[in-house]
Order: C-alpha cells, then sequence, then structure tokens
C-alpha cells in the first residue's frame, strides 16, 4: 500500500461523456469533462439543496445519475439550461458541432466557459434553471473555468457570463434570503478581484461576514482534493505530491472545511481515507469494528462491533491498535453548532524535541516538523498533551469484520517478519517509539 503518487483516476458518473447528446459526443464536439455523482452536500446559487437540472423524460444532459449539475471537475457541467429557440446556435456560436439544437425542448448542464463566452459574444440570454446550479460554480476557485474555454475565449468573459447568470437568478429568487445568498456569492468573485459587481448588486453595502463560505469539498469525492492537500500548489506543498503517512493531512482538510457540513457529512468524508497509509478509501467501504474503553485508550480490534475505523488493508489493524489512540475532539460544524467526535490521535508527537523540517522518514515527506508538531496536522488533548488527529472512530455501526481481525498470530506473525506489508515501518516509526508495539 506504499505509493510515491496518488494514480490518476477518471471520475465517472451518470451523465453524458462529452458536451452533447447521451451516448458518444458527437463528431466536432469539444470535450469539456465527465459528470460526477455523490453530491449530499451541493447547495444551489440560493443557498438551498441542489434541485435536479432534468426532468421526467429529458434524455442525459451532462449531468449525473441523479440528473443533476454536479461536476466540479473537467469543464464543469454546472449551468442549468432549458434548450429551446435560444440555445439552438448555442454549441456552433461556442466553437463546437450543431449539437445543442438537438437538445430542443430539454434541459442541459452547460460547461461554465461554453455559457461564459457565449454571453461575451452576446448570444441571445439563455432560460436558467437557477435552483439546479451549485452555489460552487459562483466562487474563486472556478474563475479559470469562466475564463476559460479551449482556446477560444475572449477578455472577460468571466464578467460577461457571472452577470448574466446573476441577473437571471435574482429574477427566480423567491425570497430576500435566496437573493442575499446569490449577491453574495457574486461580491465574493468582486472582492477576490475577479470582476465588477454584476448590474443590481450592491457589494459595498454587503459585509465580508455575509459572503456565504462555500466548501468545495464535496462527501464522496474526498479523493478528488488529493492536488489541493499535497500537491506542489496545495495547502501542504512539504508533502511533495505523496500521501504516505498522510492521514493527518488528510484530517486537516476535513476539519477546516467543517463548519460548511454537517456532522453526518463530515462522518462520511473521514470514511474515505485510510488514517494509517493515507489512501484514498472508495466511499462506501465498510468500517472494521474496533472498540476502545475510554477516552485516551489504544484501540482494540474486534471480530464485531457498533465502533469501527475506515482502513485500506489488513496490516492496518496491527497499527491502528499500537500506533493510536482516542480523544474527544469538539468540532463546529454546519449552522455553528458543535458536535464532539472521537478522534484518533497518534499514540506520541513525532515531532516533540525535533527540529523544523523534513524528519527523513523513507517515502513519507509529509511527515514534516514545525513548531514541535506535524506541520499541518489539527491537535488533540490526550492525558495533557496535544497529539497529531489522523482520523475518527466511527460509531452507530451494525456489522462485523470481513476477515478474523481478532486473529493473535497475525500480528504476531508481522512483527516477526519486520511488519512487512502495509506501510511497513512508515507509520509505525512515527506512531511509537522505535517503531514497535508500546
Amino acid at each position: 500500500m506504499v505509493h510515491k503518487h496518488l494514480p490518476q483516476s477518471v471520475a465517472v458518473g451518470g451523465g453524458g461523456v462529452g458536451v452533447g447528446e447521451a451516448g458518444p459526443a458527437p463528431a466536432g464536439a469539444l470535450f469539456c469533462g465527465l459528470a460526477l455523482k455523490d453530491h449530499m452536500s451541493l447547495r444551489n446559487v440560493f443557498g438551498q439543496p441542489l434541485a435536479a437540472c432534468g426532468e421526467p423524460g429529458h434524455s442525459r444532459g451532462s449531468w449525473d445519475g441523479e440528473m443533476k449539475c454536479s461536476e466540479q471537475g473537467g469543464g464543469v457541467h454546472q449551468v442549468c439550461t432549458r434548450m429551446n429557440d435560444k440555445t439552438n446556435t448555442f454549441s456552433t456560436l461556442t466553437g463546437q458541432s450543431d449539437w445543442s439544437r438537438s437538445r430542443h425542448g430539454q434541459n442541459h448542464c452547460l460547461c461554465l466557459g461554453a455559457y461564459a463566452l457565449h454571453a461575451a459574444k452576446v448570444g441571445p440570454a439563455l432560460d436558467l434553471k437557477c435552483e439546479a446550479i451549485p452555489d460552487i460554480a459562483l466562487t474563486p476557485r472556478y474563475v479559470r473555468h469562466w475564463s476559460t474555454w479551449n482556446g477560444l475565449e475572449l477578455p472577460r468573459q468571466i464578467e460577461e457570463g457571472v452577470h448574466r447568470l446573476v441577473t437571471e437568478c435574482t429574477r427566480q429568487a423567491n425570497t430576500d434570503e435566496h437573493k442575499a445568498h446569490l449577491h453574495g456569492l457574486a461580491c465574493g468573485m468582486v472582492a477576490a478581484g475577479h470582476m465588477a459587481a454584476p448590474p443590481g448588486v450592491d457589494c459595498d453595502s454587503v459585509e465580508a461576514e455575509a459572503v456565504p463560505e462555500v466548501s468545495t469539498l464535496e462527501v464522496g469525492r474526498l479523493r478528488d482534493e488529493y492536488g489541493a492537500i499535497f500537491g506542489p500548489g496545495g495547502k501542504f506543498p512539504h508533502a511533495q505530491n505523496n500521501r504516505n503517512v498522510g492521514g493527518h493531512l488528510w484530517a486537516a482538510h476535513i476539519l477546516d472545511h467543517a463548519p460548511q457540513h454537517t456532522e453526518a457529512e463530515l462522518r462520511s468524508l473521514f470514511s474515505e481515507f485510510c488514517p494509517v497509509s493515507g489512501s484514498p478509501v472508495s466511499p462506501g467501504r465498510p468500517a472494521y469494528p474496533f472498540r476502545h474503553d475510554q477516552p485516551g485508550a489504544a484501540l482494540e480490534a474486534t471480530d464485531n462491533g457498533d465502533t469501527g475505523v475506515h482502513h485500506c488493508c489488513r496490516p492496518c489493524i496491527c497499527d491502528l491498535q499500537d500506533g493510536a489512540r482516542t480523544a474527544p475532539l469538539d468540532v463546529e460544524v454546519k449552522g455553528g453548532e458543535t458536535t464532539t467526535l472521537t478522534a484518533l490521535a497518534l499514540r506520541r508527537n513525532p515531532c516533540k524535541g525535533r527540529p523544523d523540517g523534513d524528519q527523513g522518514v523513507p517515502g513519507a515527506p509529509a511527515v514534516h516538523c514545525t513548531g514541535g508538531h506535524l506541520t499541518g496536522a489539527r491537535t488533540v488533548e490526550v492525558d495533557g498533551e496535544a497529539l497529531p488527529v489522523i482520523g475518527i472512530l466511527q460509531g452507530g455501526l451494525e456489522g462485523t469484520a470481513a476477515h478474523a481481525q481478532t486473529a493473535d498470530d497475525y500480528c504476531a506473525q508481522r512483527r516477526q517478519t519486520g511488519y512487512r506489508g502495509g506501510m511497513g515501518m512508515m507509520f509505525r516509526r512515527v506512531a511509537t517509539e522505535g517503531g514497535e508495539a508500546p
């Protein structure tokens, strides 16, 4: 389970694979990405749960399996549009094949860049379904998707596109609260220096705290954040695009987004990586049963139970028992409420008394110290000491282990063979003194 880099992966979903009709894109069509799925946390531009773009009887329109414009990668199909006479020339006006005419009478998730280019070319204002447009589209993270379109983009097309979308969606807003959320998003783009304020939007009167906090961290798609966490331009560049023993960085990234998510969403996100190896774990994979007697206690593997940990492979059982402890962690979640999670912390602080910088753990540059603590890690207090958080213990589970976790000879045999398999000695050197069982 040791990797130098995370392999490139292709995101798949229930939507179309090109910009045209269902099935293969027509000849000459420009591709703008694949639709994604698993979007429990997405909200629309009014701050409400994201509605479906497609309607009964509609064929695929670059949306996901629930007909939602959930895409967050590739070309970003996020502008839900009612395809009618106004869109007949949309595809040709934006340098594509004449596919949009064949979508007449249906809805479609258009790419941000293509929509912006169409607006900049003064094409007819399109009929949008704003309740089906995710609010993440109006965040600084997506500026490049608005500003570029397969080399055909025009200067300031982002301004033309966003202005037109905000104007149409303001007209569709049902309440002052919905309008305030939409205008707050637009003003966030203005404050970031990407455009002037849209017509009718007074950003001078919008306080900074009124700009909605929109999390681009999507439940079910944690692995898509790999570059944002471990990459050279990411939050923790010292990791050098390497996630080995990087559970503390996954955990920190999730906790940074906690105020924009519910407790259930946080728990789902914590199930998507292994706290030992840092390897992404497929969403929906069962947790393996572990129990602990009290806060600060070590984990003990069991063959069944209602608390557990999502991990990537069997060797992690031994490493979790020897290298992790539990502690209550208070976290602010969506709505300003506070919830208490049972955090998994390393058994020790590997940076205590150590100089700043890379700690020389072969193959694990994420093990890096700053000011006596693991760089980037969130900490939790255990017996009076601040220890790095690497994950959480999940509760409310029902089920049994997929293999005999409590087989006494397994961990003993692994120790006798020098802890081969899994993370080998990497995690153990970090979590325990000398890498041995306590």
